[in-house]
């Protein structure tokens, strides 16, 4: 990994570090998903409060990291112990840069860690490759979610 990446299981300190990464992530990153609709945004926007947060980090059926490129934060993913990821944000300055992968890979050794064998996720459209190229494959049918569509994917470690 590249020694200018840093992943670490995020602190209940940073819930609000971790609302603007998601934040800014969506509005942002995620344009090619939500074509600059607001009305997606607000709805994928709402469940990243940073009291939700603050729940998340402290449920300890959860997993949520927080991706740093020279120090800065710039990413975060999040995991269920039953093995779905359900997150993964990275600033758009910061992508190819094998941030996505470093904490999509933190992810899994969490959930190996938790003996799962294989993790799923619902992709976004503009998501879909990068999984693929870490091993995800298509394994159902896709939803839509808030205006977004989402592709079920699958891995089995």
């Amino acid at each position: 990994m590249d020694e200018r990446i840093r992943i670490a299981r995020a602190r209940p300190a940073e819930a609000a570090l971790i609302e603007r990464l998601m934040q800014q992530s969506i509005a942002t990153a995620a344009d090619q998903d939500h074509h600059g609709d607001l009305q997606v945004i607000d709805a994928w926007s709402r469940s990243k409060q940073r009291a939700q947060i603050t729940d998340w980090l402290g449920d300890p059926a959860l997993y949520l990291n927080l991706g740093r490129w020279q120090g800065r934060p710039v990413a975060t993913a999040l995991a269920l112990r039953s093995g779905e990821i359900c997150q993964c944000f990275v600033q758009r300055d910061h992508t190819g840069r094998g941030i996505g992968r470093a904490l999509v890979l933190d992810l899994e050794h969490a959930l190996r860690r938790w003996g799962c064998t294989h993790a799923s996720l619902y992709s976004t459209a503009s998501a879909q490759d990068f999984f693929a190229r870490l091993g995800y494959s298509p394994s159902g049918d896709a939803l839509g979610f808030h205006g977004l569509h989402l592709q079920l994917m699958h891995k089995t470690f």
